[in-house]
């Protein structure tokens, strides 16, 4: 069956109009009169033939509407760019069904734990999925890692590793054997909780690395004692403290006005792309995505930095010497840091970091 292609107009004469259509042997179905306004429908081949009468006899066309294969044609030769991006994206959609795109890791291993062992096998972003031995990866990375078991499955182009550890169950803790609460490292005692054995320092007291806090042993009234696993909670407060000193210079970083501009792609995890021509800079980035490739592509400005030391009073360097000695004092402690205080002289800034932790 011939498509059908529906046009609506406005003019004058619009019977002289249809009469004139008839003349031609142009056949018109579904004739819809409102006042000035028609819509007439004509055979796909009477389209054109149609159209140019219409303008002939000044009639202002209002819409046209194609329908069943001719209107699929004409809607591919008016947007062909998109056509050609649907093809595109079918292409790649068929190509990237088989090839992983991403690794999703679970359990109890770290994702580059299990990243260096499938790296191991070949197998990580841009491996085909079909050549995956799945019981050959899962045997591996137990052997590997340690684990109890792993599990390898692939949903779309995204695979999924789970690996975890064998369960252990504690060992039964002897109470009548003799076992102290000792501080790890120098402090001072934020406060003492005992359900057994003889507490030996309390809240506020200073102690040093390897002191016995709670003592494992049990005195009764009548002086004797006995062995017992000692049970209860300490808390300490940790500190370590460094000195920056005062110059009378800072050091800036600053813009030289040297700008690099480059294009940059991710595929497959890899990044490609020109190395700017300076050491020190900042960088503004953006990043378009284009799916189902996982296909990123950044423009990037480089801007130079160069870093000078000027003259500056304390007050302009407090910022920078608190900064250094906040840095110096947390790389020498082993404890999270809680709070910080400062001493600011003539000669410079002593920070001190605090953190507090519990023994048990």
């Amino acid at each position: 069956m011939a498509s059908k292609c529906s046009i609506t107009f406005t003019g004058l004469n619009i019977n002289h109009l249809l009469n004139t259509l008839a003349a031609q042997n142009i056949a018109v179905f579904g004739v819809k009169r409102n006042k000035n306004s028609c819509t007439i429908c004509v055979l796909s081949i009477s389209v054109s033939k149609t159209i140019d009468l219409l303008n002939k006899k000044c009639y202002n066309i209002q819409k046209v509407s194609y329908g069943g294969l001719f209107g699929a044609v004409i809607f591919a030769k008016k947007h062909i760019a998109l056509m050609i991006a649907l093809s595109i994206f079918v292409l790649a959609l068929c190509f990237t069904s088989n090839i992983c795109l991403k690794v999703e890791v679970c359990g109890d291993f770290s994702l580059q734990q299990v990243n260096a062992v499938l790296t191991e096998l070949g197998v990580g972003v841009g491996t085909k999925l079909s050549a995956i031995n799945k019981d050959s990866v899962e045997n591996y990375l137990c052997n590997k890692l340690g684990a109890l078991y792993a599990t390898v499955n692939n949903k779309s182009s995204v695979l999924y590793v789970s690996v975890y550890l064998p369960k252990t169950v504690d060992t039964p803790i002897d109470l009548n054997k003799k076992r102290n609460i000792v501080a790890p490292s120098q402090g001072i005692v934020l406060s003492v909780s005992c359900q057994q054995g003889t507490p030996l320092v309390k809240a506020g007291d200073s102690v040093v690395k390897g002191q016995v806090l709670i003592e494992g042993s049990r005195v009764f009234v009548d002086g004797t004692s006995q062995h017992v696993y000692a049970i209860g909670q300490v808390v300490l407060q940790l500190s370590s403290t460094a000195f920056a000193p005062y110059t009378g210079t800072m050091t800036v970083t600053q813009p030289t006005g040297k700008v690099y501009h480059n294009t940059g792609v991710y595929l497959f995890g890899k990044q490609y792309q020109q190395q700017p021509p300076f050491d020190n800079y900042t960088v503004n980035s953006t990043v378009t995505a284009l799916k189902p490739l996982n296909l990123l592509i950044s423009h990037n400005t480089y801007y130079q930095l160069a870093t000078v030391t000027q003259k500056a009073t304390l007050e302009q360097c407090l910022p920078q010497l608190k900064q250094q000695a906040v840095q110096q004092a947390t790389q020498k402690c082993s404890f999270v840091v809680e709070e910080i205080l400062y001493e600011i002289t003539n000669q410079g800034v002593k920070a001190t970091v605090l953190g507090t932790i519990t023994i048990n």
